[in-house]
């Protein structure tokens, strides 16, 4: 991730944050909705596994400068989802329907450099689990 990247993503958290709930508890509603075979796989409703996923971001996002320490965190998280059978081809919708999500909630704050800045993130999180294989465009 570039310091541009950065700083996009830290300075558009301070918004989402606010409504993480919602973004949350909409982005699982959704997920659920287009992939409904993936819902048995959390043991909570959309609104408990919104603010989970909400509070990972969060870490996240507080540790981009030094993302380096984070590995154990995600290895953690890849462990978890191996258990609950997430599969890898379940990151690219993940992934697509957070954006939109995240669109919905921030409206024109959601500019392009926005988009690619959190795609470049959520990718460096993926590779970082070791489980999924990000796309090389801003898909």
């Amino acid at each position: 991730m570039t310091a541009e990247q950065i700083f996009l993503v830290q300075a558009t958290w301070a918004d989402l944050e606010l409504l993480s709930e919602k973004l949350g508890e909409r982005f699982y509603t959704k997920l659920f909705d287009r992939l409904p075979e993936v819902k048995p796989l959390f043991s909570s409703d959309a609104h408990d596994q919104g603010v989970a996923l909400m509070s990972m971001l969060g870490i996240a996002v507080n540790m981009l400068d030094r993302l380096e320490r984070i590995g154990p965190t995600m290895q953690a998280l890849k462990r978890q989802h191996e258990r609950r059978g997430v599969k890898p081809e379940y990151y690219l919708p993940f992934r697509e329907i957070l954006m939109d999500t995240m669109r919905q909630v921030l409206g024109a704050g959601f500019t392009p450099q926005v988009h690619e800045a959190w795609l470049a993130m959520l990718d460096t999180l993926a590779a970082k689990m070791e489980m999924y294989q990000p796309t090389a465009s801003g898909g």
